[in-house]
């Protein structure tokens, strides 16, 4: 009987697996460009989620004080007398985390607006960039 040559690659004797073969990647211009372009969208939204929410836990207290002023009775005594009183009764009443609650929702609002306004003006600049001179301004 004859041995015939067969295309199938064996594995060697003893339960040994051949030989891997490594095959290097080559990318054309325009698909190396494209993944650039989403590995910055993605840092700019990234960037924006977080200055949106930094923004959003500074910004809460004062809300929450300016809120509280506002919602109080025309009732006399009124309950707190300005601000600054109104922010350490708040504190004597709630704690520091009552200046804080609800803050979950804003917290996501805010970090979806910002990456969103950080995401189109990156994208605008780009385009004035590559289309005009080399300066971009948003006005």
């Amino acid at each position: 009987m004859e041995a015939q040559k067969s295309s199938v690659s064996v594995v060697g004797g003893r339960g040994r697996l051949p030989n891997p073969v490594i095959m290097e990647e080559v990318q054309s211009p325009a698909a190396a460009q494209a993944i650039g372009k989403g590995e910055e969208a993605l840092k700019d939204v990234l960037c924006g989620s977080t200055a949106g929410v930094v923004g959003k836990y500074i910004e809460y207290p004062f809300d929450t004080i300016k809120v509280r002023l506002q919602s109080q009775p025309d009732q006399v005594p009124l309950r707190y007398t300005g601000p600054l009183d109104c922010f350490k009764k708040s504190l004597q009443h709630d704690g520091f985390t009552g200046i804080y609650r609800g803050i979950s929702a804003p917290l996501v609002g805010a970090a979806v607006e910002t990456s969103t306004l950080f995401f189109s003006v990156s994208e605008t600049c780009v385009q004035k960039v590559n289309h005009t001179d080399m300066s971009c301004s948003i006005v």
